[in-house]
Formats: structure tokens, C-alpha cells, sequence
């Protein structure tokens, strides 16, 4: 199964369920569209992340499955993030000690 990218769930989302979103959602999914091209991925998702959180806790029983699929990526590019930073602070307090 090839895994989605970022920019396929964005415009999934924005094209299939944009009428049940917040003004705020949509706002944020057109701005990111506008970056895909010169913008690291990971870091257009982890800026969604807030939001698309926000947009779960609103409406916790009848989410588009377009909005969990982008949920769902953004969880898995998060914890790549956060275990690249956590790599490069290790390796600067590594080479801290040397």
C-alpha cells in the first residue's frame, strides 16, 4: 500500500469535506497548498497539527474520514520530528563532550 503524502490528504480534505470545517481549517489547508512545493512536509504538518486537533475535538462523533486520514499522518510526521530533534540534541551534547 503506497502511503499518502501530505498533499494528497490536504486537497482530499479541503475538496471532499471543506463545507463541515472550520472557517480557521480552511484558511489554514489553502495557505499550506500554497507552500507544498518549496516547504519541508514535516513541517506543514506539524504547523496543521493544532488545528486539525481543534477540529477533532469539535466534532468527536462524526469526523470526515478525510480528516482522520490527515490526522493520522500528521501523528506519524510528529513523531518523526520530534525523533530528529531529539537526535540532533543528542548528538550536539555528544559533541559537547569531545
Amino acid at each position: 500500500m503506497v502511503e499518502p503524502n501530505l498533499e494528497s490528504l490536504v486537497k482530499e480534505l479541503y475538496n471532499h469535506a471543506r463545507h463541515d470545517l472550520s472557517e480557521d481549517l480552511v484558511v489554514a489547508l489553502l495557505e499550506t497548498a500554497k507552500k507544498f512545493p518549496t516547504t519541508n512536509e514535516q513541517l506543514l504538518a506539524v504547523r496543521l497539527s493544532g488545528l486539525v486537533n481543534r477540529e477533532l475535538l469539535l466534532n468527536p462523533k462524526h469526523p470526515a474520514p478525510e480528516l482522520i486520514n490527515l490526522a493520522r499522518f500528521i501523528k506519524r510526521e510528529e513523531a518523526k520530528y520530534r525523533g530528529t530533534a531529539a537526535s540532533a540534541l543528542m548528538f550536539g551534547e555528544l559533541f559537547k563532550m569531545l
